[in-house]
């Protein structure tokens, strides 16, 4: 059965009881004039936008922003998962009251980040409880999993946009063992 009614309490909610409810529009606003600070005109919560997506707080008419009240946030596509089964939490506010991206490796595909700017390690959380970040010499230190690879253009190849992959730890390799022949070399000079 479907229904919609004034509820019987104080007579302030609408009630709509249905198993599906459809409205064939393109913005729904939520607007309390008493909660608003400031912003524009509207208050778009959700919009059908054009490009066939729904914008949450379209064109920042919220200047509070937006909220998400829950320790996870699952994202999924059926489509595009390799594995089937198990959760997919990209973000989880986690035990040690930190933000844990791709909570256990729910996507084995990783995570990636593009143009980042900087990352920067704040050592203790204001609890106290160590992260993954440990202070040496009273500077924090990012401690890293697993290997890190950047792309940079390759000047080189004639290829508009072309870059080359560089592999950290293979340049790390290539430093320690030119270190190491010039310290031969050194050591050589010096019996002469």
């Amino acid at each position: 059965m479907t229904d919609v009614r004034l509820d019987d309490v104080d007579g302030t909610h609408l009630v709509f009881d249905a198993r599906v409810v459809m409205a064939t529009a393109s913005d729904l606003m939520l607007d309390s004039p008493d909660r608003r600070r400031g912003g524009g005109p509207y208050r778009r919560a959700l919009v059908h936008d054009e490009g066939d997506r729904l914008t949450i707080n379209y064109a920042g008419d919220y200047p509070g922003g937006v909220k998400v009240q829950s320790s996870d946030l699952m994202l999924d596509s059926a489509a595009r998962r390799k594995k089937s089964g198990g959760f997919r939490r990209a973000l989880v506010h986690d035990q040690n009251d930190g933000l844990t991206l791709n909570f256990n490796g729910d996507y084995p595909g990783g995570i990636t980040l593009t143009n980042v700017s900087e990352i920067v390690p704040q050592g203790k959380s204001s609890s106290g409880i160590r992260s993954e970040i440990t202070v040496v010499a009273g500077t924090p230190n990012l401690i890293v999993r697993g290997g890190i690879s950047y792309e940079v253009a390759d000047s080189l190849l004639r290829v508009g946009g072309a870059t080359r992959t560089v592999i950290v730890e293979e340049e790390f390799k290539k430093l320690r063992k030119q270190i190491a022949d010039l310290s031969e070399r050194v050591a050589a000079l010096e019996k002469h």
